[in-house]
């Protein structure tokens, strides 16, 4: 059988940690299901190990929860989780353009989060909001040459994909209107105020930005 994850210039590790976040934002785990190591292993054509250690990464973003001898499954989704999953995304997102947008003039990274900013401008629909938004201040991220804030900032969007992802992918359908915020941003971006980008961006991703999304239970409880 051939492995469906390799490693290449990442480790395997590396590679099955961001496959599975992938999966479990996109909904292919729900929040409680178990996780069955040797499952996942087989189906991915790999030893356990690198899917355990995979596993104990996603912990601390908030996406899964295990205890020891009796389960490991898909962190549960509540109303807590996803504010504070909003909140950790929004002042993040802040400093992220706090230290990016006086470095991005004139280089070929400042025409890379034009177009980010320019598709999250013709977004709609809040899931396209979401990942839109998130692609922008990860190219402000790459910008901003500090591996470190690229690093909390990649663990940050991962958790609030899977939060409030969750929660815009299933909960009841409604309009958001960011465009006054959005506007704000694109002329505080050409402008190249990155004090405004921050403030827009905390705007955005605060819970006033998916404030009617939540979820109809809370699901996963023990």
């Amino acid at each position: 059988m051939q492995p469906r994850i390799r490693a290449h210039t990442e480790s395997l590790t590396d590679n099955v940690f961001q496959h599975l976040a992938r999966e479990i934002c996109e909904g292919r785990y729900s929040p409680g299901e178990a996780l069955e190591l040797a499952e996942i292993a087989q189906e991915l054509g790999i030893s356990r190990m690198p899917v355990r250690e995979a596993i104990r990464r996603l912990v601390p973003l908030g996406l899964v929860d295990v205890e020891a001898s009796r389960w490991t499954r898909v962190a549960p989704v509540t109303p807590a989780s996803t504010k504070a999953a909003a909140e950790f995304a929004a002042y993040l997102a802040g400093g992220v353009a706090r230290v990016a947008i006086p470095k991005l003039a004139g280089t070929t990274l400042h025409t890379a989060a034009s177009a980010e900013l320019a598709a999250l401008a013709s977004a709609a629909e809040p899931r396209d909001l979401l990942l839109s938004s998130t692609r922008f201040v990860s190219a402000l991220a790459r910008a901003a040459e500090n591996e470190h804030l690229l690093e909390a900032w990649n663990a940050a969007r991962i958790t609030l994909l899977f939060h409030v992802g969750h929660v815009v992918r299933t909960g009841p359908s409604h309009d958001i209107d960011m465009a006054p915020t959005i506007s704000r941003l694109k002329r505080a971006f050409e402008a190249g105020d990155g004090a405004e980008v921050a403030t827009h961006l905390q705007e955005f991703f605060l819970p006033a930005a998916f404030a009617d999304c939540r979820p109809a239970v809370e699901e996963g409880a023990p």
